[in-house]
């Protein structure tokens, strides 16, 4: 069988796909190519799990023109599309620009299976337009996977009475994080050992705002809020904040962030450099308190993995977690950004009996997300459901051993 990825090549969520689909994947025929929508001639680490790769490079001496790269990019992605009549699967994971500004040139050429995975934003922050143009692509889509309830009730809504809702499957992404966290936690680590481990106080306690130098993680509100609160001054010298702001490269913003919290009171830790995947591990358990406030979202993996190291997490209730409360997950949910002082000194008064209750997080959390347990969904997308006993190896997990 041969499978085409359509996706960002050194995105953790694809590799990390196409590496567990080649290792639940028993029969020998399978191949995964990629036609990455990145432009960088750099080879990565992740490569080794693509059999064929296609980037869209675009010659150094266009890429000081925006328009002369993105035409070129165009140009060479149409040379691509061209050859996609020898893949059994084509499968998109998220559907960027470049897709949508050829919609129809692309849906022509596709003659496989075709498979469009929604992500979250490229369907949650589109215009009514850009919407109404993916419609080309979900009608000629035989699955349209989405990761999470909430969002398909909103895709629902948005295209209602559409012949293509039908389409819809539920298909959530793995973790490969909680390899890492699983590891550090079989080998005895707890929060102290965390803490100490990245150089933190092992009695403080620790709260981590976002997990990105996105924009949309609303620090810097979030911060101000913080700073303007006499509820959260008895803590100045119990609590320390974590600001991890490793991608993307935003210099500016993160300035701006450094310049907001050079004065405090409280203790903060801006964290820039790259981790590895123990680094993150030993971050998420080190960390207690976890604040994710952004407008929109699917469902955050950084969010889940806090969840999974028994952090207490504060978001935002127009997020689409209701799963999470389905499954009975403890975190704790606000109704506008405005509120989050006092969400935090409710927390941090009743730390212990919250913390307590966190406990039952990890196994519901690893359960549901860890890519051994989540990968045979999308397999049955590949292939017919009664052939599965034949091709799936079934990868087991205890906490214990």
């Amino acid at each position: 069988m041969k499978v085409l990825i359509i996706g960002n090549r050194s995105h953790q969520f694809i590799y990390n796909y196409v590496k567990t689909l080649k290792k639940v994947y028993l029969n020998s025929d399978l191949e995964i190519d990629i036609l990455s929508q990145d432009s960088s001639d750099l080879s990565f680490p992740s490569d080794k799990f693509y059999n064929n790769i296609y980037a869209l490079i675009v010659p150094s001496f266009f890429k000081k023109n925006r328009f002369l790269k993105v035409l070129y990019q165009h140009i060479l992605f149409r040379k691509y599309i061209k050859r996609l009549d020898c893949y059994d699967v084509v499968h998109i994971h998220y559907v960027e620009n470049i897709i949508v500004r050829d919609i129809r040139f692309f849906s022509k050429y596709i003659r496989g299976k075709l498979i469009v995975s929604i992500w979250g934003s490229d369907f949650l922050r589109a215009s009514e337009d850009r919407k109404k143009n993916m419609t080309v692509l979900f009608n000629r889509a035989d699955h349209i996977t989405i990761a999470s309830d909430k969002v398909i009730e909103e895709f629902k809504t948005c295209y209602q009475k559409s012949s293509f809702l039908s389409k819809i499957v539920l298909c959530r992404f793995g973790l490969e994080p909680l390899e890492s966290l699983i590891s550090i936690l079989r080998s005895g680590a707890n929060a102290r050992i965390s803490k100490s481990k990245i150089g933190l106080c092992a009695d403080k306690i620790v709260i981590t705002i976002g997990y990105n130098a996105s924009r949309l993680q609303h620090h810097i509100d979030i911060i101000e809020n913080i700073e303007r609160s006499p509820l959260l001054s008895p803590f100045h010298d119990k609590v320390e904040f974590l600001l991890p702001v490793t991608y993307p490269e935003d210099a500016e913003y993160i300035g701006i962030i450094k310049k907001t919290v050079l004065n405090s009171k409280f203790h903060y830790n801006v964290i820039e450099q790259f981790l590895s995947d123990e680094d993150i591990a030993h971050l998420r358990v080190a960390s207690d308190i976890f604040i994710q406030l952004q407008p929109t979202d699917m469902l955050s993996g950084s969010m889940l993995e806090h969840l999974s190291a028994q952090n207490i997490v504060i978001t935002g209730s127009w997020l689409p977690y209701d799963c999470l409360d389905q499954w009975g997950v403890f975190y704790r949910k606000i109704d506008c950004l405005e509120l989050i002082s006092n969400e935090l000194y409710d927390v941090l008064n009743k730390f212990v009996s919250y913390k307590t209750l966190t406990c039952k997080n990890s196994e519901i959390i690893i359960d549901k997300f860890r890519w051994n347990n989540v990968i045979h969904d999308w397999l049955d997308l590949y292939m017919n459901r009664h052939d599965n006993k034949k091709v799936f190896k079934k990868l087991s997990f205890s906490l214990s051993s």
